[in-house]
């Protein structure tokens, strides 16, 4: 091999080694986009929901068999992270993003354990969410006695664990500390708008 040609390989090989680094972050760059987009709506495990907007996730709790609530609803702050193992949808759980379109779903039944520097991926029994369409959620909602005032009024408790370096789309972190070091609930006055959506159906029955 000739000199010209030596140095077309070693050329060659130093621009393949600089390129798919930077190829490997612009997929991810897409996929975060993309996740950002499509895990926006209503998604479901069994009678919870779990309705995710820009600001934040609304966790509803499954019902109890006399129509009551187990649970107060929540709003969580939320990121999505790149993890060894794949894309996670962080809020009060890990959720392992998994298919795309109609066919994604999110599984809480695998995650990630950390002991030291080393990464294990384990199972749980936790659930897995799917989503539906707003006119699913609208219908369901149906079947939860809510009092919407106090979810328009509830705080975004801030996740513990989520690093300032994950994707985030409630923009408020980093989160403001008390004194003592323990995050600060940010406060909301606000309803998803399939909420808003459903007390305008309501009204016009009523």
């Amino acid at each position: 091999m000739g000199v010209k040609a030596l140095y077309r390989f070693f050329t060659f090989i130093s621009l393949s080694v600089i390129t798919i680094p930077t190829m490997a972050s612009l997929n991810n760059a897409d996929l975060l986009r993309r996740y950002e987009k499509e895990i926006l709506g209503v998604w479901v495990s069994g009678d919870s929901m779990y309705i995710i907007v820009p600001q934040y996730v609304l966790y509803i709790p499954s019902k109890t068999p006399n129509g009551k609530d187990e649970l107060k609803p929540a709003k969580y702050a939320y990121a999505i992270t790149n993890e060894p193992s794949g894309y996670y949808f962080r809020s009060m759980r890990w959720y392992r993003i998994e298919g795309e379109g109609n066919n994604m779903c999110m599984d809480n039944r695998k995650f990630l354990l950390r002991i030291g520097p080393i990464k294990l991926f384990s199972y749980d029994r936790g659930g897995v969410l799917n989503k539906i369409s707003n006119i699913e959620a609208l219908k369901r909602l149906k079947d939860y006695n809510l009092d919407f005032d106090y979810i328009r009024k509830l705080p975004i408790q801030p996740h513990q664990n989520i690093p300032e370096t994950a994707k985030n789309f409630n923009e408020i972190s980093p989160s403001p500390k008390n004194p003592k070091g323990f995050l600060i609930n940010i406060k909301d006055n606000s309803l998803p708008e399939i909420l808003e959506e459903f007390l305008k159906t309501k009204q016009k029955i009523n």
